[in-house]
């Protein structure tokens, strides 16, 4: 750093022997003349030099036992494992208070499962049908207006299992019209494709 730049991060001035306050000077003979010396000084105390350096000890965050790391911070004991597989496009999950899991496949369905079996417990009856599509095809059900529709969003009544309720977010249909709204559906309800309420549409 110059000492113009380390008088600016001190709060100081800095002052120079040249005529023009610090510009380099050009001999005749085309080469450049001596460099000009500066010397930095505190603007408070009449022009004494400014001790501006401050000792390691002293900065808050020193830590004399630091040690740069020599593993990969991606190195781990982690292992993956499988809980649920076979899915039709999977979009959300969300966790019951009881550790149960339920997830939504775009196509229309959510799934719970709770640590043994799999099974539909609700199937919103007005869904767009926002099914998977063959490598290639040109059709796409499942975008709406620039974004994507479906089954999507899911989140799991807080008081769960009591009431045994769960959010849907999903895209309908009406009058051509194509729609979001969120629906309560009852996981225990013999019929999953009826809601129970609408809370949001």
């Amino acid at each position: 750093m110059t000492a113009a730049g380390v008088a600016g991060a001190a709060g100081c001035s800095t002052t120079s022997d040249t005529p023009d306050g610090g510009a380099d000077r050009e001999d005749g003979d085309g080469t450049d003349g001596d460099s000009p010396t500066a010397t930095v000084t505190d603007a408070d105390d009449g022009g004494e030099g400014a001790d501006v350096t401050r000792p390691l000890e002293e900065w808050s965050a020193y830590d004399p036992d630091w040690a740069a790391p020599t593993t990969s911070p991606l190195e781990s004991d982690l292992e993956a494992e499988v809980l649920v597989e076979n899915l039709e496009i999977p979009w959300d999950l969300s966790f019951a208070p009881d550790g149960t899991l339920f997830i939504t496949e775009r196509v229309g369905r959510v799934l719970q499962f709770d640590g043994g079996d799999v099974r539909t417990v609700a199937e919103p009856a007005s869904a767009i049908d926002a099914g998977s599509l063959e490598p290639g095809s040109d059709e796409r059900p499942w975008w709406v207006d620039g974004g994507e529709g479906g089954t999507l969003g899911i989140a799991v009544h807080p008081a769960y299992p009591d009431p045994t309720h769960v959010f849907v977010y999903y895209t309908y249909t009406e009058d051509g019209e194509t729609k979001n709204r969120v629906d309560v559906f009852d996981v225990e309800s013999d019929d999953p494709g009826t809601a129970v309420d609408t809370v949001v549409e």
